[in-house]
């Protein structure tokens, strides 16, 4: 099997076994470069490191719970999200396609 490495609750991306990565990036659609990591948790306090070691990030949420993680992103994204929560945040963009999202996150790149 594939060895992931966690840290902080992070997966590092770099440490998936090659077909892994092949896999994820088949379903992204695009190559992630070695050394990036993918956030499985919506910590604003790891995004806060993240960005103060000069990275800039892109997010996306579907709760209440998300949105401190997605405005102080470089972009983020409403996805799956309540009617109540995209009411309640207009200045966000909302997606309910995945493909949609991954067009915007690409956009944002």
């Amino acid at each position: 099997g594939a060895a992931y490495a966690w840290e902080d609750g992070f997966l590092d991306v770099s440490a998936l076994a090659d077909s892994l990565q092949t896999d994820l990036a088949s379903i992204l659609g695009f190559a992630i470069p070695e050394g990036y990591r993918i956030a499985f948790d919506g910590a604003r306090t790891e995004l806060q490191k993240i960005t103060e070691e000069g990275f800039e990030t892109i997010a996306a949420g579907d709760s209440y719970n998300d949105l401190a993680m997605i405005r102080a992103s470089k972009s983020g994204f409403l996805f799956r999200s309540t009617e109540k929560i995209i009411a309640d945040n207009p200045d966000l963009a909302a997606f309910t396609e995945f493909g949609d999202l991954l067009n915007a996150i690409k956009g944002a790149l």
